[in-house]
């Protein structure tokens, strides 16, 4: 399985770049490829794949306590989301209807990560225990908490 997870990353960043490649040509000059659906959804399905092997590989290393939740692989996929809704609300800029539809979507998406987190690191696991024991002890662990706390609740980034 090692090696099939190796291939992911590359497989949707080539897969992405390609994609972002034919929507801009489109934007450019006006001309598409009949490909550009297929460069989506094969995009969509490596990132997928590579959540996927993420998380299950992160999931099985039980000396790492943080990364041992079932939350984790859930904080992936909610993170992972936010960049699809951005490519689609890019990806759509004339549509307004879909733009305003997509960013209530990624909002709503944006609350459950933030409930998601905070049940990971509020529950009584031992991942959860690890979570607050960092933020006690790291003074980089309370600076990334402070800074997706002001990211999140004031918009100030």
């Amino acid at each position: 399985m090692d090696a099939v997870g190796a291939v992911f990353l590359p497989l949707f960043t080539l897969l992405l770049g390609l994609w972002f490649i034919a929507v801009q040509y489109n934007t450019q000059t006006g001309k598409s490829f009949a490909a550009t659906r297929w460069l989506a959804l094969f995009s969509a399905l490596a990132a997928i794949g590579l959540l996927i092997y993420t998380g299950r590989e992160a999931f099985v290393l039980k000396a790492r306590p943080i990364w041992f939740s079932y939350a984790f692989p859930i904080t992936l996929f909610l993170s992972a989301l936010q960049t699809l809704f951005a490519l689609l609300i890019f990806a759509i800029r004339q549509d307004d209807l879909w733009r305003r539809r997509l960013g209530r979507a990624q909002l709503l998406s944006l609350l459950v990560l933030a409930g998601t987190v905070t049940l990971w690191a509020t529950g009584d696991t031992v991942s959860g225990n690890a979570v607050r024991l960092w933020l006690t002890n790291s003074a980089s662990a309370r600076l990334y908490a402070s800074a997706w706390g002001r990211c999140g609740y004031a918009q100030r980034c």
